[in-house]
């Protein structure tokens, strides 16, 4: 319930697509289209990070099944680890306390 009112939200991806169009050189400028995957890929893993941190919720309030990935995903929470799941699309890193700062800063960042 914590980290879950933490996580930031998404981008909007038509204002975003007008803010780097709006940059020098315009969107094939090769720093603009990494600035634009790194918003992508920030995207995936809030998006990821919200419905997990949400199906656990209901997961454990009874009101969806705890298997497969949500069953990894809490055993991975209640030992301060970063689940799978969201390792696969994010960074590495020691534990989920600086994983999650890492995120909220890159969210910033961006």
């Amino acid at each position: 319930e914590d980290l879950l009112s933490k996580v930031p939200k998404m981008f909007e991806t038509e204002r975003a697509k007008i803010a780097l169009n709006k940059l020098p050189g315009g969107p094939t400028q090769p720093l603009t289209v990494h600035l634009r995957q790194e918003i992508d890929r920030l995207n995936i893993i809030v998006d990821l990070t919200t419905k997990t941190l949400k199906n656990l919720r209901l997961a454990i309030a009874g009101t969806v099944a705890l298997s497969g990935d949500l069953v990894d995903a809490l055993d991975a929470l209640f030992d301060a680890k970063i689940p799978a799941k969201w390792l696969k699309w994010s960074w590495e890193s020691g534990a989920l306390g600086t994983w999650f700062q890492g995120l909220l800063q890159r969210h910033k960042q961006l």
